[in-house]
Parts: C-alpha cells; structure tokens; sequence
C-alpha cells in the first residue's frame, strides 16, 4: 500500500478511536462536576494529577519505545522486536507493581503532608491499583501505533470509552468521589485486557513472536531510549502535579483548582487533531529516519508543524469565542472561570506547536534533547506558579503556563531549525504572531460584549482556516506523500 493511503487510513481510523475516547472523557468530567460540587471535582482533578504523575514512571516511556522500534523492525528484524516488545512488557509490570505497592502504603503521608487532604487517602488508593493495567495499556498502544494498526486502536478506544461514561454516570451517582475513581479503575482494567488482545493479534499477522526468556538482551535501548523518553515525561507531569498542589495549598485552593481543571478540560478539542496526526506521523518518521530519507524527513515536519499549529488556531478562535458559554457546562460555580478557559485555549496551541517538534525529536531518536528542553519548561512552570497563584489563584496559574509553554515553543523551534534544517520551521513567526492575536483576544473576553466577541472571534478562525490551504504547498504535499521506499 502506498504511503498516501496508508497515512490517510491511519488519520481516518485514529480519528474515530480518539474522538470517542475525548468526548466520553469530556462527558464524564462534567458529570463528575456537576455532582461533586466545585471543591470535589477540585479534589478529583487532585487525585487524577497525582494518578497520571505514578503512571508516567510506572509506564517507563515503554509506550513511545514500541511505537519507534515496532515501525523500525517489524520487517527488517522481527526476532529482535518480538525480544524488545516482551521486555517492553515485563519492565511495565515490573514498575506498576513495585509504584502500586510503595503508594499503598504512602497515600495517608502523601495526604495529609502534601495534599492538607488526610481524607483523600483511600481514594488514592484506589487509583494506586490502576497503575499496572495503565502501564500495560500505555505499552499495547504504543505497539498498536508502531504498527499503524490505527482501525485496531479505534476499536479498543470505542470499546474502552463506551464503558467508561455510563459507569462513571451510575458510580458517581451511587457513591461520590469513590465512585469515580472505581470507575477510573474498571475502565483501565478493561482497556489493558483489550489492547492486549489486539497486540497478540497484530503479532500473529505479521508472524511476531513474543520473546520473554533472553529479553534483558535489549536492554540497551531502554537506557539509549525508554529512559530519556520517562525523563522527558517525568519532568513535565511532576510538574504539573506540582502547580496543582501549589495551588490546592492556598486559601480556598480546591475550589480554585476545580475551576482551572474545568476551563483545562476543553484545551482537548484542540489536541485532538494534532494528537491524532501524531500517531501516524511518529512511525512515519521513524521509517524515515531509518532508512536515512532526510529531505523527506524535514519535509514531513514541516509539513505537520504548519497544518496542526494553523487548524489548532482556527479551533482555538472558536473555543476562545464561545468561552463564557462553555464554561457554564459545570454549573453557576464555575462562571468566573471563562477567561481562564480562553487563557488555556492559548497555551494549548503553544503546547501543539512544541509536541509538533517532539514528535520530530522522536522519529530521530534524539530523546535527551527533548528531555533537557522539558526540564527547563518544568523549572520556568513552577517559579512562575510560585509567583502568580498565591496572589491571583486559577488565573495566575494559567499565567505561569503560558510563560512556560511560550518558552517551550521558542526554544523546541530553535533546535529543530538547528538539527533539521531551517526548512522544517518555514512560516514559524507568523502564526507565532497569529497566537499572540488570540491571546489578546482571550484577555478581553470579559470585556467585549459577547455576541461581538463571538462574530470577533468566528472571523479570526475563518482567517486561520484559510492559511491552513496557503501555507501547505500542495504540489509538496502530493510529492511527498507519493514517494516511495518509505
């Protein structure tokens, strides 16, 4: 199959799986809000942040390593992958258990020292014990990814996100906060099973057999490549688990916080594209990059770079414009939130822009890069929440993001234009200067009348829609994707 078809097959098929899984979170989330009150869901996104902290080192950065080296040596070495991908597994296990079992016994510490929640410790507990089917599923979807088994992946993300919303509906409604997260927990369980499945039988088609005795012989690529990879993550999610317990810590800090994660859920509508184009474009890279294709290589980032940072734009005007509504979605307590919601429209672009450029780093296995650049957005995030959120709560919190994430974006441009050719940052500026337009357009949103920040902001969108078709060119679009030896 050609690399056109088999590109717009994976966009297609990832399309379906992720649109599924985002509203049935964003569906849940509302429910959650809507019964736990502006203070429990602030707790709920507490218990999530800390959650999704444990689960980036109990995932090890497997994931990202299957979804490389699956694209890579799924024809020219099968006998190594079948190797690489038990090891994958075993460590993924490995680390779940050794996390699930040290935060058992640290949840009441970790509540009531760092959290000022004593109360909340049986509730971490819960979501502790979803941490090895969350490692697992990390990995299966890596390996789905590294494939392109796409139409795979979407069925166990429809499957997955078909039980998770009416569960959380009848959990939540029987049993409050701990409903929600033994939803949390089953939806995890059922997603791991599931995506096991289908990587058995990915394996079996392309005549893969899982090596589990001798797979400590690849251990090499988890220090030359899992490694920065759980770095690189493990600098950024920390992070934010830190700004959100900064911010729980102040005066009326749950509250606050439940009304920063309520404006933050929508940022999704956003990275739902760029998401999406990500997986496919990640192992394309990779196929690239090993077979030393450099033109095409630079090519393909440009390309990507341009068309998810214009449409995030054009998405972002709309999300932006129709803010004041939105945020009413969780009820009369989180009315204030709006210019908030539009201040995380605006970082989320930055942040589409700089993920553009990690998936670069990625298909040309230069992790540590990408590591050392985190960790410098991790350091700016949190002296700037340090600063901002005691004075100015949820406000200055999307503050200090965006700092950050404007900093992130300017240095992962740089470095690319470095390492790749200035060619694949072509047109950079001017839609830096476009999200600098949305951000002044976000911190007016309480000042123009809605109906005229609404028709204001539709038109912007319009014009970023529209540089979406110019800034593409075409005829390189058509070559690129026609070439062959991919």
């Amino acid at each position: 199959m050609k690399q056109s078809k088999r590109f717009a097959r994976g966009i297609f098929w990832s399309l379906v799986g992720t649109v599924a899984w985002k509203v049935s979170i964003l569906a849940a989330a509302v429910i959650v809000a809507r019964f736990l009150g502006k203070a429990g869901f602030g707790e709920y996104a507490m218990i999530q942040s800390t959650m999704v902290v444990l689960g980036i080192f109990a995932g090890f950065g497997l994931g990202l390593t299957n979804t490389k080296y699956v694209a890579e040596l799924k024809t020219k070495d099968p006998q190594r992958l079948g190797r690489l991908t038990g090891l994958c597994n075993l460590v993924a296990v490995a680390t779940g258990l050794a996390l699930t079992l040290a935060f058992l016994l640290a949840a009441p510490w970790l509540a009531a020292r760092t959290l000022n929640a004593p109360h909340l410790a049986p509730y971490l507990q819960v979501g502790a014990l979803s941490l090895i089917p969350s490692a697992l599923l990390g990995v299966q979807t890596g390996t789905l990814s590294g494939f392109q088994a796409f139409r795979t992946s979407a069925r166990v993300n429809l499957l997955t996100g078909g039980l998770t919303l009416p569960l959380t509906v009848v959990m939540v409604y029987l049993m409050g906060l701990m409903g929600a997260m033994l939803a949390l927990l089953v939806s995890s369980l059922a997603g791991a099973m599931l995506a096991l499945r289908a990587v058995r039988q990915e394996c079996a088609n392309h005549g893969i057999v899982l090596v589990y005795r001798g797979s400590w012989a690849e251990r090499r690529t988890l220090w030359d490549f899992s490694l920065p990879a759980l770095l690189a993550a493990s600098l950024a999610t920390p992070a934010t688990w830190a700004a959100n317990a900064i911010l729980a810590n102040q005066p009326n800090g749950y509250a606050e916080l439940g009304l920063f994660n309520a404006a933050n859920q929508f940022r999704m509508f956003l990275v739902f594209l760029p998401f999406i184009v990500g997986m496919v474009v990640v192992p394309t890279l990779s196929e690239l990059h090993g077979d030393n294709n450099a033109a095409h290589f630079t090519r393909l980032v440009n390309l990507n770079l341009k068309a998810t940072w214009s449409f995030s734009l054009a998405l972002g005007f709309v999300v932006i414009g129709l803010s004041p509504w939105l945020i009413r979605l969780y009820g009369s307590q989180f009315i204030e939130g709006g210019v908030v919601l539009a201040l995380m429209v605006v970082v989320t672009v930055l942040n589409v822009a700089s993920q553009t450029i990690g998936q670069a780093l990625v298909g040309a296995g230069r992790m540590w890069a990408g590591c050392i650049m985190n960790f410098g957005w991790a350091m700016v995030l949190i002296i700037f929440v340090l600063i901002l959120v005691p004075a100015h709560g949820a406000f200055g919190m999307a503050i200090a993001y965006l700092i950050s994430y404007l900093c992130h974006t300017g240095w992962s441009l740089l470095y690319a234009a470095g390492k790749f050719g200035r060619k694949c940052a072509n047109s950079s500026l001017l839609l830096l200067l476009s999200t600098a337009l949305g951000l002044g357009l976000a911190l007016g949103s309480q000042r123009i009348a809605g109906p005229w920040f609404l028709s204001l902001s539709i038109i912007l969108a319009g014009i970023a829609s529209f540089w979406i078709w110019r800034l593409i060119p075409r005829e390189k679009l058509r070559s690129l994707w026609q070439a062959e030896g991919v």
